[in-house]
């Protein structure tokens, strides 16, 4: 490729849609952060690195659940994974990404809600925060599971209140069974 067309491509500005931030860290995070006690099925970051070719969906789901969302338990792991991203991001003259993150997933595994989108905003800019200096503009938009009860959302789209500068969406994320999808026939609504 000749070298006009390569500078064309690295600066011309680019958006990033539906990107599950929980799949987001490179390998080298996964062992960097200190504070968590998780075994993870992997020995080194060049075999976490060597699992990053996926052979089919199963492989990477097997890294995202044990691995990539194993290792996010406190509200500094979600911050420091938003900063990575969005540095990447602007790193590669990305102007707007649609990040989505999946609340259940990590309520599930005792991980609160508040610590995982307080994370994720503390890195997406708030005035004079370090992510407030990235050119990238973003969507927040949670990703509850059809094929969970409803009753994972008791209170949980309210709470969006107190974070309502970062624009979040809900999401209906996973398979959509005919009857799975009934169950949320009274969706909660975003507060006005």
């Amino acid at each position: 490729m000749n070298q006009t067309r390569l500078h064309l491509i690295k600066t011309l500005p680019k958006t990033e849609l539906h990107l599950h931030i929980e799949g987001t860290p490179m390998p080298e995070m996964m062992f960097a952060l200190p504070e968590n006690a998780v075994a993870l099925p992997y020995a080194s970051v060049a075999e976490v690195a060597a699992a990053y070719v996926f052979d089919d969906l199963q492989s990477f789901l097997n890294l995202y659940y044990e691995a990539s969302m194993a290792v996010l338990q406190h509200r500094q792991d979600f911050y420091d994974l938003t900063m990575a991203y969005l540095q990447r991001m602007a790193d590669e003259a990305v102007v707007h990404v649609e990040i989505f993150f999946d609340p259940q997933a990590h309520t599930r595994r005792g991980v609160s809600f508040e610590t995982v989108i307080g994370g994720i905003t503390d890195a997406q800019g708030w005035p004079g925060s370090p992510g407030d200096q990235l050119p990238v503009d973003y969507v927040l938009p949670a990703r509850f599971g059809r094929g969970r009860s409803p009753g994972h959302l008791a209170g949980r789209p309210a709470i969006f209140g107190t974070y309502r500068w970062c624009g979040p969406r809900l999401g209906r994320g996973g398979v959509p069974a005919r009857k799975r999808f009934r169950r949320f026939t009274k969706w909660p609504r975003m507060p006005a």
